[in-house]
């Protein structure tokens, strides 16, 4: 299985992660709001679940398909990659 996510282009990755990101933190908004005083409502762990999915495959996936250098360290993918100087899109 890991194999098959490996493959996948880099692109899709940045998808996937700005997706996981994003309705992270949608879900935990509509959590927070609907939350009582000193309880979180289920929602809101579930966005913080999803964020914090979202982590872990930026730091997983996120990487140049040339060396591996990992990229989760900057804002916007790249045209090349700061490492090795390959083509990165």
């Amino acid at each position: 299985m890991k194999e098959k996510l490996e493959n996948l282009y880099l692109e899709t990755h940045v998808k996937i992660h700005t997706v996981l990101l994003l309705s992270g933190l949608v879900v935990t908004g509509i959590g927070a709001k609907i939350s009582q005083f000193g309880r979180l409502h289920i929602l809101a762990w579930i966005g913080i679940a999803l964020i914090a999915a979202a982590m872990l495959w930026r730091f997983l996936f996120i990487k140049c398909p040339h060396c591996g250098s990992k990229l989760f360290s900057v804002q916007e993918l790249p045209e090349y990659c700061p490492d090795c100087g390959e083509k990165l899109v």
